[in-house]
């Protein structure tokens, strides 16, 4: 039948959400929900994370089936819910995983600056399929080793040792224990108060870099995902061309004023002024406007979310 791909490509994007709503059931089950769930793996991450990773500061390689069928490499501490429960869970994530499931489809390509372990990517690299491409960048070294080993076997997906800025060539980057290698960024300024902050202090290593400008004409992204911890307004200065001839949907991580080192508030005023709108994402993965952020953000009762910027015109 002509519309039989069509057919499987919906029916595959409902078995998705429903594993999704399965993997959010869990999560809401908090600590108790995940050690009944699994309280083997509960006890090996506990025990990593609170006994372990404080005397020795390195991360344990584990291997954990994500919700959307391959298997995935984390180290833990820092990939504890995917190997707990197969995904990422907070409340963000999962309207972004809902998101990309409704909107991605076959054959198109994704752009994931900042992937870490690439839990986004083989979930955008499932929704493309093999007639699509899927490109990881990710700055930290130790991080885009794991990267590596997730996408390699699959097709259309590839990682890249970069980290994106204004520029081409290389930067100071500042990675941190694994524990908290999601916070690796070229600025580490909005970390600086955290607790955990002087007794994990910043490693500076030096990265590649290069830029929107550049990466965009490659690979014609349909659907562009930035989360850089606090440099994304470098990233999107490095893409001013680009991003206007494009015009390519960018979702963005947004942290609010008051934990944000002011990145974030730049990025998002910088995107305004090339025509490119916020647009919040709902439980369902349905985009509504969203002109004001801070507003939004107290509302909800959160203090970071991942937004959706759509070309509307300058």
């Amino acid at each position: 039948m002509a519309d039989s791909p069509s057919i499987r490509a919906q029916a595959h994007r409902e078995w998705l959400n429903i594993r999704l709503t399965a993997l959010d059931r869990k999560a809401k089950g908090g600590r108790w929900g995940r050690l009944f769930s699994h309280p083997g793996r509960y006890l090996v991450s506990m025990v990593w994370q609170f006994v372990v990773f404080p005397l020795c500061r390195i991360g344990l390689p584990v291997r954990r089936k994500a919700f959307f069928g391959p298997k995935l490499n984390v180290l833990l501490p820092a990939g504890t819910d995917l190997y707990l429960l197969g995904g990422k869970s907070h409340d963000s994530e999962i309207r972004l995983a809902r998101y990309l499931i409704a909107t991605l489809q076959p054959g198109q390509h994704f752009l994931d600056i900042g992937a870490h372990y690439g839990y986004f990517s083989a979930l955008a690299s499932q929704l493309v399929g093999p007639e699509g491409q899927v490109l990881a960048i990710e700055a930290t070294p130790q991080t885009v080793t794991v990267l590596d080993e997730n996408l390699r076997t699959i097709p259309g997906a590839r990682a890249r040792h970069l980290a994106l800025a204004e520029s081409v060539g290389e930067m100071t980057f500042y990675t941190f224990p694994v524990r908290y290698s999601e916070y690796n960024t070229l600025d580490v300024t909005p970390y600086e108060d955290e607790d955990w902050f002087a007794d994990y202090p910043p490693v500076e290593v030096r990265i590649p870099t290069t830029t929107l400008d550049v990466l965009i004409p490659e690979c014609h992204p349909d659907l562009i995902k930035i989360d850089v911890e606090g440099a994304e307004d470098r990233v999107i200065h490095g893409g001013l061309q680009a991003l206007t001839t494009y015009r390519s949907p960018l979702v963005m991580e947004y942290l609010d004023r008051t934990t944000s080192g002011g990145g974030h508030q730049a990025a998002d005023q910088l995107l305004r002024s090339l025509g490119f709108f916020p647009h919040a994402i709902d439980s369902s993965g349905v985009l509504s406007c969203c002109p004001d952020i801070e507003n939004y953000l107290h509302r909800i009762g959160l203090s970071s979310d991942n937004l959706v910027y759509l070309y509307q015109g300058a």
